[in-house]
């Protein structure tokens, strides 16, 4: 599995998103498929559902051979996150 985005406005895109939606969860679950990546999760008092579908075409790179489901923290994952900075891209 490859999944890049190498274009800076996307990449701060990525990163605004999941920066703000750590509020809402605990726990990412992605799914990466050979059509994208999809995410669905709920908030912990189960009253906001959320999904976020990035097809394959979005991303600059995307290899993905099998499904693939990873579960990460939100607050890890922003941490990882923060080290973005667009001038690297």
């Amino acid at each position: 599995m490859k999944v890049a985005i190498k274009d800076s406005v996307k990449a701060s895109q990525f990163n605004i998103l999941f920066h703000y939606l750590k509020s809402t969860t605990d726990t990412y679950t992605f799914t990466f498929d050979s059509t994208g990546l999809l995410l669905r999760g709920m908030d912990p008092s189960h009253v906001c559902l959320f999904q976020i579908i990035l097809k394959n075409d979005w991303f600059s790179e995307y290899t993905v051979n099998d499904t693939h489901i990873l579960s990460l923290s939100s607050n890890s994952f922003d941490k990882v996150l923060q080290a973005y900075d667009s001038q690297n891209i």
